[in-house]
């Protein structure tokens, strides 16, 4: 999680559901896919919706997006971050591979 000391922040969509980060000094290749840290957070929306918080690093494992899932739809509205708790140990994944 060295990243986080060069990380820059860019939120990607309206309601913030999804940020990407860049990483000073460091140029991403084109996308070939990212993985799942193996950890997962869990917390509420303002209205109680729940919200899945996924970490995500690129093919060479350095820290690519964050992004909010909203399990009862519609945007995401305010994260309570007081109610985060995270579930270890969760399955790695890889999506979007070419």
């Amino acid at each position: 999680m060295s990243d986080l000391a060069s990380a820059q922040a860019e939120v990607t969509l309206p309601d913030g559901a999804l940020i990407r980060f860049h990483l000073a000094g460091y140029q991403r290749a084109p996308y070939s896919g990212q993985r799942l840290y193996p950890a997962e957070g869990l917390m509420d929306d303002v209205d109680g919706s729940p919200i899945a918080l996924l970490l995500f690093a690129d093919p060479t494992d350095r820290l690519f997006e964050l992004e909010y899932v909203r399990w009862w739809g519609g945007d995401l509205q305010k994260p309570n971050w007081s109610t985060v708790r995270f579930i270890p140990d969760s399955p790695p994944t890889k999506t979007g591979t070419a």
